[in-house]
């Protein structure tokens, strides 16, 4: 296991993690774990993230 790790010492593309059911079908990018580079000012309406929480938790005052 590496902690505190930098990152690489040149470049600055960033990772976008996860997976969807892209328009061609393609099945294999469904997975999770996919990770894909992308620039720092890349943006879509399919890009975001997913806030989770159970229903106990928001019944806790």
């Amino acid at each position: 296991i590496q902690e505190h790790l930098t990152g690489p010492e040149t470049g600055f593309m960033r990772v976008l993690r996860g997976g969807a059911w892209p328009e061609n079908n393609e099945a294999d990018r469904i997975r999770t774990t996919n990770r894909h580079s992308m620039e720092p000012t890349f943006f879509s309406g399919a890009v975001g993230f997913r806030c989770v929480t159970s229903p106990d938790e928001l019944l806790t005052p």
